[in-house]
């Protein structure tokens, strides 16, 4: 629910057609684009890979040091690395038209 109220908050930034806060990003050139859709996809994939803190105690210390490293030992907790990952996915839709063409494909 709290992603739904992040996509509104976006949605009121991109209506007025005389401020569109997103195009700095959207007008980069490409050699700075590259970078910052990479930057984007690997904050994805790094914190929506993160398991809930409720299984820790199931999973072995091998398992267990990937998700210490990724929240700070659990400093930020689960819910946040999800709309963390949830919110560069969302940026990178906004700014990025080859990942726009990406989601235009019938698999999504």
């Amino acid at each position: 629910m709290p992603l739904f109220f992040i996509g509104v908050m976006f949605c009121d930034l991109e209506h007025d057609p005389k401020i569109r806060r997103l195009d700095t990003l959207r007008n980069l050139p490409w050699y700075f684009k590259v970078p910052v859709n990479i930057s984007l996809i690997i904050l994805f994939f790094f914190y929506a890979s993160v398991e809930e803190e409720q299984n820790d105690h199931l999973r072995s210390d091998d398992y267990r040091t990937y998700d210490i490293a990724a929240t700070n030992d659990y400093l930020i907790g689960h819910p946040v690395c999800m709309l963390i990952a949830g919110l560069s996915i969302f940026i990178l839709a906004l700014i990025s038209q080859s990942f726009q063409w990406i989601l235009a494909t019938p698999p999504f």
